[in-house]
């Protein structure tokens, strides 16, 4: 008999277990990764920077270009 209620107990205490690490999965699928965004940042912030740094170094080569026209109202707004 005692063994019995051992035996009881013992699957008792499993299927808490196995309910607590379900429990467990569910929330940490819920939860936002962040680390898909951790490891993408650097690679994506040296991009940007090298890609800033061309396009200085393209305005400079470009110094003696015409500019843009700035922008004047037309003569019938008031």
């Amino acid at each position: 008999m005692l063994n019995g209620i051992g035996f009881e107990v013992a699957r008792e205490r499993r299927n808490d277990d196995l309910a607590t690490a379900e429990h467990d999965r569910l929330v940490a699928a819920c939860r936002p990764d962040g680390g898909l965004a951790r490891r993408a940042a650097r690679p994506l912030g040296r991009a940007l920077f090298r890609l800033g740094a061309r396009l200085l170094r393209y305005a400079d080569a470009r110094s003696g270009a015409t500019t843009l026209p700035t922008y004047r109202p037309s003569s019938r707004a008031h």
